[in-house]
């Protein structure tokens, strides 16, 4: 589904949330994921929910931000892919998927922390805190 602003991509999650299958939201704009958002998607049944650029996006850029009030999963619990280009993280997120597609940014007085094994396609612009007790690989 082509989700061009928050409403959308919260209306998407809503309306698969008791469906366990994953759920692809093709991203004509930057979008913020919101907490009531997060969490809807946390207590949902959806197996896998991926944001990638819809090819109708002819912006450069296709940018994720997660909001500051965000409970700490949000990073992991969706998928980052094609055709995003950065996750600016605003509040305290973890990761600890095997790898990211996209470019991590920590925002100032956010923290980002990186357990586990992990492949970063992207890298991490850190200008917050960055706690890492993981082996991290470029690709």
């Amino acid at each position: 589904m082509n989700v061009g602003n928050e409403a959308d991509l919260a209306n998407l999650i809503h309306w698969n949330a008791e469906t366990a299958a994953p759920i692809t939201a093709n991203l004509t704009a930057d979008v913020h994921i919101t907490k009531a958002m997060y969490e809807e998607l946390a207590g949902s049944v959806i197996t896998k929910a991926t944001l990638v650029k819809a090819s109708t996006n002819s912006n450069p850029t296709c940018n994720v931000i997660i909001d500051a009030d965000v409970a700490d999963g949000a990073l992991d619990a969706f998928t980052f892919g094609n055709g995003i280009t950065g996750v600016t993280v605003k509040g305290t997120q973890s990761m600890t998927k095997k790898a990211c597609e996209a470019s991590v940014i920590v925002d100032a007085g956010a923290t980002l922390n990186i357990a586990g094994d992990m492949k970063l396609a992207a890298k991490i612009d850190n200008y917050g805190t960055l706690n890492v007790n993981a082996n991290v690989n470029a690709t």
